[in-house]
């Protein structure tokens, strides 16, 4: 509304109540009384003698007869002075307004206390109930409590944060509460399938990495993750181990520790797995018993105690070490014995003599087959050393019932019986003619003279024809050589006297069958094998009149054996068997055409490009190894019609190169491969 006044130029005018309407300022220039028309249609009037001044600031001590209506201006100070509101004594200065703004144009504003005392923001006069009081921020802007010095912000009440991310910048975090709540502040209705626990932030001088340690939502367990990665908090990694000194609770899965300890006073420490799980200690050593005092390995029950190794596949050793000169004892309860399953038991320390002996006055029994004796027991020595049996004092060896002498006899006598299972040493002449009854090969006893079988042998050699018949000659035993394929009848045991024979050895390459005089079989000799027959009954010509003993069907022990051409074994298990090295020398610049008659091992020198495409006088199943050497100028190549795995056929050129080439001749076929660079 606008202040507006009214003019007259009536001398000695008197204002009149009607004269002015609302907004209008009238002057009576009777009395020179202001009149101010307002809005209610009521009048304000000003007189000299009412003690008016002619400018606020003569008023020293204004009031407000109402209210002030700024009317859309401003109250201001001038030269930067301030305008304080200073109420009277207890009195308050109270902002009746929806919003109360404070602070320059975009300069930073401030709301303080005019002295030391604190400055509280209360809501409806600080009555009960209390709405809520908030602090907005700008747009995108924060809003930061910084109290002065060490003083702190002190929030004397219950906090909630709402919002999406809390950030707590401090170094030192101190919470009264002893349990922290995660998940949310009531009870959750679904499965979110987030874990809850604790992420934290590190670093392992090369990058940085994000850790978690708590309840994982998909297992059930609790779970900590060094290198984590977090996915809409759900959180996957590499579990990380956890150090503890004590961990109390039943276990399940591994354990890595110094040392598990029982916190009962004599309590047992169980480890009990699940269903038919078994407890795995996947160390190098295991350590049981306290210290100096006996450790005891037991079972849970009646059931059996094994030691094996790798798994139970039983292809390691197990190794029982005792303590420094300590003693192994083996002790099975009442009449249990103790079983050492395997193939060898060896017993005393290196290079020492052992003692197999027994716990009192009991004997020593060695046995077969759990005592079945169905097997043979057999005493070998080391290289080239005696086995030694020296009974205790006055006792004797006693070999199946028979007692055997303790003295080494006189030279040329023979060990001998009385009957009565005792053996003694005896003179017997094998020149002179023995008689009585001689024990013989096959069983049975026959009466008969006997000669020395070896006295002026001949030699008779067959022809390759089919048949060849045998005649009693002035010798014993006839040495013949079988031809090929040749079947033998011998005389008529009529002719012979008891104990009289031949003897067969077979190089021919082919089977030689021994018949009697009426074509009964008494036996065949094998090519590269021989056979002794002797008569057992001059009575009779059929195959039981005759005992065969046979020769060189197997060779055992040192020395060397040599076979036949195109001999076959079978089966054989070969200890320390080597090759012979045959050397061809110098390659040359030629055609080379080795033969494996010279050694399955071969070496070449190459002192110039070379060809080798096949063996002499090859035979199926035939394979060389040929050692390769360059020279000393190298680059030398080798050309070849051989089938070549991965069809590779260049050697090494380097001076002095070193290749192996294998090479197997099946059917009418060269199958080679080159293994090259061998240093």
């Amino acid at each position: 509304m606008a202040i507006r006044h009214k003019r007259t130029t009536t001398t000695g005018y008197t204002w009149q109540s009607g004269d002015t309407v609302e907004g209008q300022i009238g002057l009576n220039l009777t009395d020179g009384t202001l009149h101010f028309k307002k809005g209610n249609g009521t009048y304000v009037t000003i007189s000299e003698g009412a003690g008016g001044i002619d400018n606020v600031v003569e008023d020293t001590t204004p009031q407000l007869g109402g209210n002030l209506d700024v009317n859309g201006n401003s109250i201001v100070s001038t030269s930067n002075g301030n305008i304080t509101i200073e109420p009277n004594g207890t009195g308050d200065v109270h902002i009746i307004t929806d919003a109360l703004r404070v602070g320059d144009l975009n300069s930073e504003a401030r709301i303080s206390t005019y002295g030391t005392g604190n400055l509280v923001l209360t809501t409806n006069e600080g009555n009960d109930p209390d709405p809520t009081i908030t602090i907005g921020n700008g747009a995108n802007a924060n809003i930061t409590l910084t109290p002065s010095g060490t003083g702190k912000v002190i929030i004397s009440s219950d906090l909630q944060v709402d919002g999406t991310t809390t950030t707590v910048n401090s170094t030192t975090v101190t919470v009264d509460d002893p349990i922290f709540t995660l998940g949310g502040d009531t009870a959750p209705t679904t499965d979110d399938n987030k874990d809850r626990g604790i992420e934290f932030r590190w670093h392992n001088g090369t990058t940085a990495k994000v850790g978690f340690f708590g309840y994982d939502d998909s297992t059930g367990y609790l779970t900590f993750i060094p290198d984590a990665t977090n996915t809409s908090e759900v959180f996957s990694g590499t579990q990380g181990d956890i150090q503890a000194t004590n961990f109390r609770g039943t276990h399940i899965g591994a354990v890595s520790t110094d040392a598990i300890t029982g916190v009962t006073t004599n309590g047992a420490i169980t480890i009990t797995p699940n269903g038919t799980g078994d407890v795995q200690l996947v160390a190098d050593t295991v350590q049981i018993g306290d210290a100096n005092t006996n450790a005891v390995l037991t079972t849970n029950g009646t059931g059996s105690l094994t030691i094996s190794t790798n798994n139970g596949t039983s292809s390691g050793s197990i190794l029982i070490n005792s303590g420094a000169n300590g003693n192994f004892e083996f002790s099975p309860a009442g009449t249990g014995d103790v079983y050492l399953n395997s193939d060898t038991v060896r017993i005393g320390d290196p290079n020492i003599t052992a003692t197999l002996t027994t716990n009192s006055s009991g004997s020593l029994v060695l046995n077969t087959n759990a005592g079945s004796n169905s097997g043979n027991i057999t005493i070998n020595q080391g290289a080239n050393q005696n086995i030694s049996i020296t009974p205790n004092g006055t006792g004797n060896v006693v070999l199946d019932g028979v007692n055997w002498p303790q003295t080494a006899g006189t030279a040329n006598y023979a060990l001998t019986t009385n009957g009565s299972n005792q053996a003694s040493w005896s003179q017997i002449s094998l020149t002179a003619a023995v008689t009585g009854t001689l024990p013989l090969a096959n069983g049975g006893t026959n009466a008969a003279t006997a000669r020395d079988a070896w006295d002026n042998l001949t030699t008779y050699t067959a022809t390759n024809s089919a048949t060849a018949t045998l005649t009693n000659a002035s010798n014993y035993i006839q040495h013949i050589y079988g031809g090929s394929g040749t079947t033998f009848t011998l005389p008529s045991t009529s002719t012979m006297s008891f104990g009289e024979g031949f003897y067969f050895v077979n190089n021919s390459g082919q089977t030689t069958t021994v018949n009697t005089s009426t074509s009964a079989l008494v036996g065949t000799v094998p090519s590269g094998s021989a056979m002794r027959v002797h008569v057992t009954n001059t009575g009779s010509n059929d195959a039981t009149s005759w005992v065969e003993m046979r020769e060189f069907e197997s060779v055992t022990g040192t020395g060397s054996a040599v076979l036949s051409t195109n001999a076959t074994i079978t089966s054989p298990t070969l200890v320390d068997y080597r090759d012979t090295v045959f050397a061809i020398g110098n390659s040359g610049a030629t055609t080379l055409t080795p033969n494996a008659a010279n050694g399955n091992v071969q070496t070449i020198t190459a002192t110039g490009n070379f060809t080798l495409s096949a063996f002499s006088s090859p035979v199926s199943g035939q394979t060389i190894t040929f050692i390769i050497t360059q020279d000393a100028t190298g680059s030398r190549t080798l050309t070849s019609t051989m089938k070549f795995a991965g069809a590779s056929k260049t050697l090494s050129t380097a001076a002095n190169a070193i290749d192996i080439l294998t090479v197997s001749y099946i059917g009418t076929t060269y199958y080679a491969t080159l293994s090259k660079g061998y240093a």
